[in-house]
């Protein structure tokens, strides 16, 4: 005669809780009261996880475009340039305001030979390369388009408007 098994009570390892009612181990009360799983923030709570502190290690900018970025604003009849616009070329605010569009605001205006449209191209928009940052502490360089608040300190003398080889030879 085979020796008889002694059948396990398959709930004895469940955990039990507050009222004494065992639970399901794999059931969201079972996962919670064992601590694998954090309970969801009531509503109107903001989660732990989205409570971080802006970053505060200092960057500074890599290129030209990250220079050009966090520049002070130079009032509405300026605007800043990777380069110098050629010698002949005549930049000026240009009215396009009319019957049709009488909500147009003025735009800048470059008037230039049609030989120079590549330099003049090159003088407003660079090479189009996005801005980069250098992280002095680690000595990684990276891409952000708005870096997050406290991320950014300007480093000193970045302050005023340089052309493109003027921030190269700073960088």
């Amino acid at each position: 005669m085979p020796p008889r098994r002694i059948k396990k009570d398959p709930k004895a390892d469940w955990p039990f809780d507050a009222d004494g009612q065992q639970v399901h181990p794999r059931s969201e009360r079972g996962l919670l009261l064992k601590g694998l799983l954090k309970p969801l923030p009531k509503k109107g709570e903001v989660p732990d996880c989205l409570l971080v502190e802006p970053f505060t290690e200092e960057v500074v900018p890599a290129n030209a475009a990250a220079v050009l970025a966090h520049l002070p604003s130079a009032g509405s009849d300026a605007a800043y340039c990777y380069a110098k616009p050629p010698g002949d070329a005549d930049v000026y605010k240009l009215h396009g305001a009319d019957n049709r569009a009488p909500e147009a605001l003025p735009t800048l205006t470059v008037e230039h030979d049609p030989d120079d449209l590549a330099k003049v191209k090159a003088a407003i928009d660079g090479d189009g390369e996005p801005p980069l940052y250098y992280n002095p502490a680690t000595g990684f360089e990276f891409e952000w388009v708005v870096p997050p608040p406290g991320f950014y300190s300007v480093k000193e003398g970045w302050s005023s408007s340089k052309t493109k080889a003027e921030c190269v030879a700073m960088a």
